[in-house]
């Protein structure tokens, strides 16, 4: 929990204190000073102010606190995850519940370091509202550097371009985490620009969670936020591949069992691309390993990152998870073609090609694009003989919305 108590020294922040809180009061100006404050053992320094006999002050205090982490559940939930039970008492329990409450002293001292003036103050914890819960998963032991879309405040702020040097309406967002270790950036934009945040977190061994929340400010001051987002970043073992476009690799995957034997099936989050075997539920002895293999075949060239899960169906859990980062190569083309499209032509247009078996025995062939949107292949699947030379014939199907030059595979 982080807890910081502090003296408002700052005139601006005071007068909007009060705008927030409708504290009617004067606000004097300059009137703590740092620069001969008492300092005490520890060798810090607290804010000093001159007062005459017989005289009373206003003197300001905030607190302010940054959640660690979100209060763990007390009642006891069902294993289903898609039991209503679960989720109506995890929705009631947010809002609802508090932490335990902490008493804080603030010391009035003379010039001398005497006593004059002790005030206790309660504070209460509630949990806050969180506007949006967001759940990333990225491999463990590594650094999650993603960028997310954040509203814009209703209000602009007028500052100095560092372009042109004038001054010009910009959207500032004030952006702070529960977690020192977090890694929150969010730059002004223009009025008419989208506002990002950039989150950097570090993850740990899997199967881990790491939980915090991040608060924005339209203030520099960080009084009241006008969004609080909850983060859920999980750590999942990673496998990382160099695959050809279109072509198969073979992976394997290590899956170990619970305390008990469960009946598991795998999933992947691309089934034309990414192919579980067994492809059933199979089970899985306590505390034993179990391979999965895994064919990959890309349709797209470059970085890609899919998840595969191992999930319990009968119980509807997560066993295991892993994250299959792919580096996809273009193949070695060994022919080209060419073929010119009137511009906004609206009729499809037919064409083929010759093919040629190299193989001296019976072989099938299977044909794909990687832009079936622009090219069609009449037959999927062609059966040629030994040698035997054959017609591909396909259709180049009427786009525009697509660059001058398009390359196909």
């Amino acid at each position: 929990m982080l807890l910081f108590f502090s003296v408002v020294t700052d005139a601006r922040e005071w007068r909007r204190l009060k705008t927030l809180f409708e504290v009617f009061s004067d606000t004097e100006e300059n009137m703590f000073t740092n620069q001969t404050g008492i300092i005490d053992q520890s060798g810090l320094k607290y804010p000093q102010i001159f007062m005459r006999a017989k005289e009373s002050a206003h003197i300001p205090f905030k607190v302010q606190t940054f959640l660690a982490k979100l209060p763990p559940s007390e009642h006891k939930t069902s294993s289903n995850p898609f039991s209503q039970e679960q989720t109506y008492s995890v929705v009631e329990k947010k809002y609802n519940e508090k932490f335990k409450s902490k008493q804080i002293k603030a010391t009035f001292q003379a010039e001398d370091g005497t006593p004059i003036g002790i005030l206790c103050i309660n504070v209460e914890y509630i949990s806050p509202i969180v506007d949006q819960t967001i759940r990333c998963i990225n491999g463990e032991n590594t650094l999650l550097k993603r960028v997310f879309r954040i509203p814009n405040p209703r209000r602009a702020v007028t500052t100095e371009s560092l372009s042109t040097g004038f001054p010009e309406q910009v959207h500032q967002v004030f952006v702070r985490a529960s977690d020192l270790n977090i890694v929150c950036e969010v730059r002004p934009v223009s009025v008419n620009q989208p506002c990002d945040m950039l989150i950097k977190a570090a993850t740990h061994n899997a199967p881990t969670v790491n939980g915090f929340l991040v608060f924005m400010y339209a203030d520099g001051f960080l009084h009241r936020p006008i969004n609080v987002w909850q983060f859920q970043i999980h750590a999942v073992k990673r496998l990382d591949l160099s695959c050809i476009q279109y072509q198969t690799t073979t992976s394997t995957l290590l899956l170990r069992g619970t305390r008990s034997s469960r009946l598991v099936q795998c999933f992947g989050n691309a089934p034309d691309e990414v192919i579980i075997s067994p492809s059933n539920a199979f089970s899985v002895a306590a505390n034993g390993l179990h391979e999965v293999h895994m064919l990959v075949r890309p349709s797209r060239s470059g970085l890609r990152t899919y998840c595969v899960n191992a999930v319990d169906i009968e119980n509807h859990q997560i066993i295991d998870t892993w994250m299959i980062r792919v580096d996809t190569r273009v193949p070695v083309i060994s022919k080209q073609f060419a073929h010119t499209l009137s511009f906004g032509q609206s009729q499809p247009v037919s064409k083929r090609i010759s093919y040629t078996n190299p193989y001296a025995v019976r072989k099938a062939f299977f044909f794909t694009s990687s832009h079936p949107e622009l090219l069609q292949v009449q037959h999927s699947k062609i059966d040629f003989q030994a040698n035997e030379k054959k017609f591909i014939s396909f259709t180049l199907l009427p786009a525009f919305n697509v660059t001058p030059v398009t390359d196909i595979i």
